[in-house]
């Protein structure tokens, strides 16, 4: 059970880059295969960062902001 619990953080990291890994490839092609308006491109670029910067915040603040405090004597 403590190697269950221990592995659920690192392991929803490692998804969820993986995530917006595969999502970053999968626009990326998308813009090279099909004929986009720049106006299309720049939003689909927006939605990217968007997603990636909402991803890392989310790791961060949950990576850092469940640490164990130590108990107060």
């Amino acid at each position: 059970l403590d190697f269950t619990r221990g592995m659920v953080r690192p392991a929803l990291t490692v998804y969820l880059c993986a995530l917006v890994t595969i999502i970053y490839f999968l626009a990326r092609d998308k813009v090279r295969g099909e004929a986009l308006s720049a106006e299309q491109a720049l939003d689909l670029l927006k939605l990217i960062i968007g997603t990636i910067l909402y991803v890392w915040t989310t790791c961060t603040l949950w990576w850092f902001g469940t640490r164990n405090k130590k108990p107060q004597n």
